[in-house]
Order: structure tokens, then C-alpha cells, then sequence
């Protein structure tokens, strides 16, 4: 584990607390929660939002322009959950997300991001891609996506 991350309470040092994208600014803000088992860190963007029952990452609150989870089960891999609402594509919200990702997790000791996505999610297998993020699977279930973290 990282020195400066203590088990229990994740570090959260946002780089950015505005994101403008295409002169709109959108307030980026982060919920935590923590159990022994498991942290989890999940980060919104936009006007938060009650969560919508049955789709994508369940419970607790989203970003009216998408929502970030991170969970570390494992000291050293960090988990990466992403949604956005169609609206929000195309606009460079999932790249910011993903490089508060890194940011994140490496702040909290995660040596490696993983993640998978389904097969037809074209837009986001390009931004995985575009980000530098190795495919290293495919199955029924999705493509899975991991990226290792710099010292």
C-alpha cells in the first residue's frame, strides 16, 4: 500500500474541483464510502442525481453528466466503473475521468487500473484506447481494458 494512503479512509486530492468543457462549467465532486473489506471512492460530474435503479452502477448518487467509481478489493488494482449519459459523449468528460482515475488511485497505492466494457460500446473502447490503456481480454461479458500506473 501507498505510505501516505491509510487503510479505511481514501486520499482524495481532485485535480480540479471545475471541469469546463466547450465553455460549460461542471462542478466535479466526490462521495466516499469504506468498510473493512472494501474502498470505494465514486466521483460525479455535474449536478448530482438520484440513482436510476437497474442500470450501470447501482445506488447512491450520480452526476447529472456522468459518474466514476473506483473500487480497491486488492491494495495494489484499482477497479474502474464508469457512466456516462449519451449527452455527456464526445465532450472529453470520460478522459477527465479517467485521469482523475490514475490521480486517484495512485494516491491511494493502486499500481494498476482495470476495467471492462461491453463489446459494442464503441465510444468507449476509443476512449480506453485513445488513453493508453491495454486491452487484455474479451469474452461474452465485455472487453476488459487495464493500465499500469507510474511510480
Amino acid at each position: 500500500m501507498h505510505k501516505s494512503a491509510r487503510p479505511g479512509k481514501p486520499k482524495i486530492n481532485l485535480p480540479m474541483q471545475i471541469l469546463t468543457i466547450r465553455r460549460r462549467r461542471l462542478p466535479i465532486t466526490h462521495l466516499y464510502t469504506t468498510n473493512k473489506k472494501r474502498k470505494t471512492i465514486r466521483i460525479i460530474v455535474g449536478d448530482p442525481l438520484p440513482s436510476r435503479k437497474g442500470r450501470g452502477i447501482k445506488g447512491g448518487i450520480h452526476g447529472k453528466h456522468g459518474v466514476m467509481e473506483l473500487k480497491f478489493d486488492n491494495p495494489d488494482v484499482a477497479k474502474v466503473f464508469r457512466e456516462l449519459p449519451s449527452k455527456a459523449q464526445g465532450k472529453g468528460i470520460g478522459t477527465v475521468l479517467l485521469q482523475i482515475a490514475e490521480t486517484v488511485a495512485h494516491e491511494n497505492g493502486a499500481k494498476v487500473l482495470v476495467t471492462r466494457t461491453n463489446n459494442n460500446n464503441m465510444a468507449a473502447i476509443k476512449t480506453y484506447e485513445k488513453n493508453d490503456w491495454v486491452k487484455y481480454g474479451e469474452d461474452q461479458n465485455g472487453v476488459y481494458y487495464k493500465k499500469s500506473l507510474k511510480k
